[in-house]
């Protein structure tokens, strides 16, 4: 049970290791220990249930159709949206962030029925989930949407499982870059996004903002990443008005973030 040290091939012994959960590492050396060298072995936990242990041997092809899924559900709003994932899909390491990413999309962007809203690097969709949630068309009112974007196919079919009788959530399997050079009518109310380590990037940021949103809600956990693309957000017109974070990976610079943006000419 190791990681590797920083821009290294160098094994750091990680069967303590303060992030992951004990369980898992339980499993994960359980397994080691009859795998042959050079297998992968895929671990996670669900909510309240055992460790999913998935064996991948060198000479074997992985199929994401006979993956064993992770079940997670989301309480929102008094609704429960349940979430069936492949075991090799992205979900936080900590279990209780989600819930808590997802208040605080809600409370930064105060989303509302009817609006627009798009969801970028959304994942299996829990982000997704709770901006559905809050803008559903209620009766004879204006219809809401959410455009929810995310490259992997293992988290595009997790989402559309879990988000199926939503029917104003468009889901794309896209590059969100690709997906940002024509974007659909009409432009969003406000984007979320939640992008990898490496961050969002200047096309990105620039696309967003060249879209109009009056708010922007961006989830990061290196702050490094969410400084630089901060900058550029600025430099086209959007001001950082709220931050929360989260100690999520102990013993490493990484936060978990929430960081809120709006337009300059609508901050009072």
């Amino acid at each position: 049970m190791a990681m590797h040290a920083h821009r290294s091939s160098t094994l750091i012994d990680a069967s303590a290791c303060v992030i992951a959960d004990p369980e898992v590492l339980t499993a994960a050396a359980t397994a080691a220990r009859d795998a042959t060298e050079g297998a992968q072995i895929l671990v996670a936990r669900g909510d309240k249930g055992p460790a999913v242990v998935h064996v991948h041997e060198p000479d074997t092809r992985g199929d994401a159709g006979t993956k064993p899924r992770v079940r997670h559900h989301l309480d929102i709003h008094g609704e429960r949206i349940d979430f069936r994932v492949p075991v090799d899909a992205f979900w936080q390491a900590d279990p209780r962030l989600v819930g808590q990413m997802v208040e605080a999309v809600l409370d930064f962007g105060a989303p509302r029925a009817g609006q627009v809203w798009w969801d970028l690097y959304a994942g299996a969709g829990p982000l997704a989930a709770g901006l559905a949630v809050a803008v559903r068309t209620r009766s004879g009112g204006p219809e809401g949407l959410v455009h929810a974007v995310e490259g992997s196919s293992v988290g595009v079919q997790a989402a559309r499982r879990a988000l199926h009788d939503m029917p104003w959530v468009r889901i794309h399997h896209q590059d969100v870059r690709a997906w940002l050079s024509a974007p659909p009518a009409p432009p969003p109310t406000g984007v979320v996004l939640d992008p990898p380590r490496s961050g969002a990037g200047a096309f990105v940021v620039q696309a967003i903002a060249s879209a109009g949103p009056s708010v922007v809600i961006y989830l990061a956990c290196d702050p490094m990443a969410l400084g630089r693309d901060t900058a550029t957000l600025a430099e086209h017109g959007y001001q950082l008005t709220g931050l929360r974070m989260w100690d999520a990976f102990a013993h490493t610079h990484h936060f978990e973030t929430a960081a809120v943006f709006r337009r300059e000419d609508q901050i009072s």
